[in-house]
C-alpha cells in the first residue's frame, strides 16, 4: 500500500513540476497568460485527476477486500476447529472450495487494480513526454501547439 501511494505521489509531483515549468515558459515568452493556460488545460487535468482517483479507489477496494477475506478465513478455520471429528471432513472440503473461490476473486481484484495503475502510469508517461517536448522545443511554443498537444492527450486518455 505504501509503495502504491508513494508511486502515485511521485507521478503527481512530476506532473505538477512539468506543468508549472510549461506554464511559466509560456507566460514568459508571452504566448499564453497563466490564467489562460490554467483554463485551457483544466479539462485535461480534471480528467487525469479522475483517472488517478479511479486507480486509487480500485487499490483501496482491493485492500478492503483483503481485510474482509482474512476475517472470513479466520472464521472458517475456527468453525472447522470447533466442530466434531465426523463433520470435519465435509466442512474441510466445503472450506477448500470456498477458499478457491476467494483466491480467484482476490486475484481478479488484484489484477484489475494493477491494470488501473498501469493505465495511469501510461497516461502520465504520455503527458510527461508531450510536456517535455514542448518545454525543450527550440522554437517558441505557441497556443496552437499547446492546443494540439491537449487534443492529442485527451483523445488518448479517454
Amino acid at each position: 500500500m505504501v509503495d502504491f501511494q508513494q508511486s502515485l505521489k511521485r507521478l503527481k509531483k512530476e506532473r505538477k513540476t512539468l506543468n508549472n515549468k510549461l506554464r511559466e515558459n509560456l507566460a514568459k515568452i508571452g504566448s499564453l497568460r497563466k490564467n489562460d493556460y490554467d483554463s485551457m488545460m483544466g479539462e485535461l487535468f480534471q480528467l487525469l485527476e479522475e483517472k488517478e482517483k479511479e486507480a486509487e479507489d480500485e487499490f483501496h477496494h482491493y485492500i478492503e477486500y483483503q481485510k474482509t477475506m482474512v476475517n472470513l478465513l479466520r472464521q472458517g478455520v475456527l468453525q472447522i476447529k470447533n466442530i466434531g471429528q465426523n463433520d470435519n471432513k465435509k466442512n474441510v472440503e466445503i472450506f477448500k472450495l470456498e477458499l478457491e473461490t476467494i483466491l480467484k476473486v482476490q486475484q481478479e481484484k488484484k489484477e484489475y487494480a494493477i491494470i488501473k495503475f498501469l493505465e495511469l502510469q501510461e497516461i502520465h508517461k504520455k503527458i510527461t513526454h508531450s510536456f517535455n517536448e514542448l518545454i525543450n522545443q527550440d522554437t517558441h511554443v505557441f497556443c496552437k501547439d499547446l492546443k494540439n498537444v491537449k487534443k492529442h492527450l485527451l483523445e488518448e486518455i479517454k
